[in-house]
């Protein structure tokens, strides 16, 4: 890596948020003859229009820039992730850069500084992650995660206790505990934590206890919503809970996308 893009991707790393600097790596690759790295301007291009023009793109240019976009992912992606190939065991591209990682919390842990220096990597889908809860709650290497995956860990109450106490998930919004094996118990820790008055998203699914909302639907449009049991105890417990709910109008938008949480 020369100079010059250690320095632009830095731009980058620091103002994860801000489209400008990858616009300024954009122009970059744009000026290098390797062929991979030209192709990734148009990418990093593709890729922010996609979000920032969603409402101004009619459906088929919306089309024709996405499949653009899926196919310099599809023939450079590797050439792009570079050394994160062999640091974890998946990666998603955003706004022309890889943002979500899926790895295990061991390697997490092990590879964390290493990795952040390379992506702006806020988005995190960790297994293996009950040998190492503790120590992984507690990382500093948290503190800019906005979407953090530990579903089927086989994590309990105490394990969803730790999380709810972490002094380091201050940007922490998208959640996933789905499969495991957390009870009411667990489910209280969390609304009653400060870390639950920052979080937009919750899954619960498939464990003991699910407090999240229920919806009925109609060819996937969304008529109605309402609470179980433990999601009514819990907000009569701790108040509203935003993590309970989903105003949407449609199936589609029952998950939030976690790469639109800033």
């Amino acid at each position: 890596m020369t100079g010059e893009e250690n320095i632009l991707l830095k731009a980058v790393l620091d103002d994860p948020n801000n489209d400008d600097p990858r616009f300024g790596y954009a122009g970059w690759c744009e000026r290098q003859s390797d062929e991979p790295i030209k192709a990734r301007a148009g990418f990093i291009r593709a890729q922010i229009s996609l979000v920032n023009d969603f409402n101004s793109l009619s459906y088929e240019q919306w089309f024709d820039l996405a499949n653009r976009a899926e196919k310099l992912r599809n023939t450079y992606s590797s050439d792009w992730a570079g050394s994160l190939n062999t640091l974890v065991d998946e990666y998603t591209f955003d706004r022309g850069f890889i943002a979500l990682v899926a790895l295990s919390a061991g390697s997490f842990l092990n590879r964390a500084a290493e990795l952040l220096a390379l992506a702006p990597i806020r988005h995190l889908k960790l297994t293996e992650v009950l040998p190492v809860a503790e120590e992984l709650f507690a990382s500093t290497h948290l503190e800019n995660i906005v979407s953090l995956d530990i579903s089927q860990c086989r994590l309990g109450d105490r394990h969803l206790a730790m999380l709810a106490e972490s002094p380091v998930l201050q940007n922490l919004k998208w959640l996933s505990v789905a499969d495991n094996n957390i009870g009411f118990d667990g489910a209280d820790d969390l609304a009653g934590s400060a870390l639950s008055m920052q979080l937009v998203y919750v899954d619960f699914y498939g464990n003991p206890v699910d407090p999240g909302g229920r919806y009925s639907m109609d060819n996937e449009v969304v008529l109605d919503s309402w609470l179980p049991e433990a999601g009514e105890r819990l907000e009569a417990e701790h108040g509203y809970l935003a993590w309970l709910h989903r105003d949407v109008d449609t199936i589609h938008e029952l998950v939030p996308d976690r790469f639109r949480l800033t």
